[in-house]
Parts: C-alpha cells; structure tokens; sequence
C-alpha cells in the first residue's frame, strides 16, 4: 500500500498482485502481461522471480526485514515521533532509476524530491482517507459538524503538500527525464484540494480548465504519458459541462496503455464515469473488457456480478462473487474465513468481502430458499467487522492515528452501511 499510494500519487500505472500458493490457475493469469519494472516484497526464496521469469527486465527485491517490517520511522533518536520511512522508496527507486535510467542523477533528484514531500507530510493518509462523497452520503463520520471539520484539516493539509511542490520545483524546473511524474503530483493534489473546496462549498484557486492545461504541459516532457489522459478524466468530471469529456480522455489513456493488466484498471474507471453520464448500457461493455483485460481485477468481477444480479442470472452472480472471495483469499473450499488472510486486508477489500457474503447471504435465502447457507454467509460479513477491532493492516498502516481511523472503519463495515451501499448500486442493463 505503501508503494501504491505512491505511484498513484506521481502518475504511475501499476497493478498489484499477492501470490496464491494454492491456487497456480489464478498465478497463471498474470503471465500474458509485461511491466517496466516489479516490486518483489519479501521474495527470499526467489519463488516469485523463478515463477514470473517473463514478466520484467527490471525487477526490484524489497525485504520488509531491512526496515524492521514497518513503513514507519523515528525523527530521531531523541524523539518518539513517527514519520513514514523515505529509504524505502528511495532505495527501490533508484534501482529502477539506475536499470531503466542508466542512473541519470537528474531523475533520481526528482523522485527524491517526491518521496521527500510523500513522507515528510503523509501523503499516504491523504490517498487513503479520500472518499469524502462516500464518507458524507452514507454517515461513516460521527456527525456532519465533525466530517466538516475533518474536511477542512485535510483542505488545509493539501494546500500545504501543494506549496511544498510548487517551491521544490523551482529547483527541478530544467529536469526533463521523470518531471512529468512532478506535474502529475502537483495537479494531482491541486485536484485533490478544488473537490474538497467543492464540497465544503469553498471559493478554489484551481479552476477545471486551468488543471487541464497544466496537466497538458506534460507532454513537452513525455508525448505517451498515458497516466496524465487518465488524470484529465477525473479533473473533467469535476465539472457538469465537461464530464462527457472524461469518457474520452480515458480512451485516450487505454489506447496507449501497453499492459493488459494495468489497463484493465483504465477500462474500469472509463466505466464509473459512463455510470456518472447515466449510460450503463456503454459501462457495462466496458467493465466486461476491463475483466477481460484482466480476470483478476475484482472490481470489474463485482461489477459484472451486480449485473447478473440485475438480470437474474442467479448462477453466473454467485458463480462471480465466490471467485472475488477466491481472488482475495478469504475463504477455503468450505467457505470458512482464513482469519490471518483478513486481518491483512485494506479497507477496501474488506468493503467488498462484506458486500460479496452479503450478496451471497441474499442468493441463498431468497432465490434457492437454503437458510443454512445464508446464515453462513451472514455469519461471515459479521464476522469481518468483528475482526477489524484486530486488524494488522490498520494497527501498521495507521500507527500515528489508529483509534479515530479504526472508529470510522468499524462504522463503514456496519451492515447498513454495506447493505445501503447495496441498495444503491445502479441496475447495469445487459
């Protein structure tokens, strides 16, 4: 997540994989792709390497025991303040710097400028903690007053990461090689802060055409920066006048992606913002070529799954959900929880082991009329919620502000919370 939030945040196209080591039919779907470079975590075996031979030329072994197996370090000796470990990215990326590169010095000071800013400030929190729509619409926050408050804090914490941004690259301005990945940070953030402005229903500096055009300048640097077409989309959604925009821009990204497995992802958004313009017909084709892309995108399967829901395709919908579980490695052959496989998992993943049990929950009660097994799958979501109070994921991810996150997770993985989020999901026509 660590390195995720990162590359998210500087523009650069990834997909993420934990390895099945009982399941080799799922480890083979990854094998028709191509990367730049791989991250191995925790490969001490060189299975990984051994398995994946084709995959990369460039590939980066990070050993989490080098770091105390935590993302997170002291100030210094004398201070018991945590900040997130900058050598982490620094140390993977300038392997990559210096296999892809050729070590240019110029592109290491640019992503050491990056990671700098990333950790000093937190960036990573403020990736994570991003679903203010979400957080407001279904309650997840203690009170309006309170998510308005926390609102404004994190407002206050962009512009700063954004001031930071803008002094360092003076200093970097005359780079060419990685300086997209700057801009795209820079107007990633400025994005990040016009809909939190929007939302508290602020006057905003950053103004929809004026990020499109920043963004535009990347390309003087990197004519294929495919990642900037995908950044457009999102800042053109922003705007009621030029959200059809954002479908296009995002086809613009797809042509250029190379790899099936990151462009899947592409596809998926391009789909969400065809639900945005209220045409499901389109997003539903497109969320079928975002699986095809990439069978092991568990977004893009839950999306398919809904609509089989929709359609009354009863088998092929708990055919889907059972293989987002099997992805996700929640459950064995007898549907029971593999606690320790859970207590790993982001927010996000656990959000949709709850809505796949619950889903099923519903399947076995009311279309096959088999109670037994619902309450199994009821037992299930439950259960995911009762094991957030001991969830490794958030105790390291989160060591600085555990108690006020875990309130609010517990809060999101309530059942009518879930179950609301359920409700509202839009009818995908076939």
């Amino acid at each position: 997540m660590f390195f995720k939030e990162f590359m998210k945040w500087i523009g650069i196209s990834f997909f993420d994989f934990t390895y099945h080591a009982d399941d080799a039919e799922l480890n083979e779907k990854i094998k028709d792709n191509h990367f730049d470079f791989i991250f191995y975590i925790n490969d001490k075996k060189n299975n990984l390497k051994n398995e994946y031979t084709d995959l990369t030329d460039v590939y980066v072994d990070i050993c989490t025991d080098k770091y105390d197996e935590s993302i997170w370090t002291t100030v210094d000796s004398n201070n018991n303040s945590l900040v997130l470990n900058k050598s982490i990215l620094t140390d993977a990326f300038d392997q990559v710097i210096q296999k892809i590169f050729n070590g240019n010095e110029e592109t290491r000071k640019i992503f050491d400028s990056l990671a700098e800013i990333y950790c000093s400030e937190n960036v990573l929190h403020k990736m994570l903690d991003n679903k203010y729509a979400l957080s407001f619409a279904y309650g997840e926050t203690r009170t309006i007053k309170q998510f308005l408050s926390d609102l404004a804090k994190q407002y206050r914490k962009w512009n700063f990461i954004i001031s930071e941004l803008e002094k360092k690259k003076e200093e970097i301005a005359e780079i060419e090689i990685g300086f997209e990945n700057y801009v795209y940070a820079l107007v990633y953030s400025k994005r990040k802060s016009a809909e939190i402005s929007s939302i508290l229903r602020w006057k905003t500096p950053y103004q929809v055409k004026d990020l499109l055009n920043e963004l535009d300048s990347i390309y003087f640097y990197r004519p294929q920066f495919y990642m900037g077409e995908s950044l457009k989309a999102k800042i053109a959604s922003m705007d009621p006048n030029r959200q059809i925009m954002s479908v296009f821009y995002m086809k613009n990204c797809t042509d250029v992606c190379p790899t099936d497995a990151c462009d899947s992802f592409h596809y998926y958004r391009m789909g969400k913002f065809y639900e945005l313009l209220d045409r499901n017909d389109d997003a539903w084709l497109i969320y079928q070529k975002s699986y095809k892309k990439n069978p092991l995108n568990f977004r893009a399967l839950f999306k398919l799954a809904v609509n089989k829901l929709n359609t009354e395709k009863y088998n092929e919908a708990e055919g889907y959900l059972k293989l987002i579980l099997r992805i996700l490695q929640i459950c064995d052959d007898d549907c029971e929880l593999i606690v320790d496989n859970l207590k790993y998992l982001p927010v996000l993943e656990m959000e949709y082991v709850c809505k796949c049990f619950l889903l099923l929950e519903s399947l076995e009660y009311r279309q096959n009329g088999n109670k037994d097994i619902a309450k199994i799958y009821y037992k299930n979501a439950d259960r995911v919620h009762e094991i957030v109070e001991s969830s490794w994921y958030l105790k390291e991810i989160y060591k600085k502000n555990y108690d006020s996150i875990l309130e609010c997770v517990r809060a999101r993985l309530t059942e009518h919370v879930i179950q609301r989020k359920l409700r509202n999901i839009s009818g995908l026509d076939s």
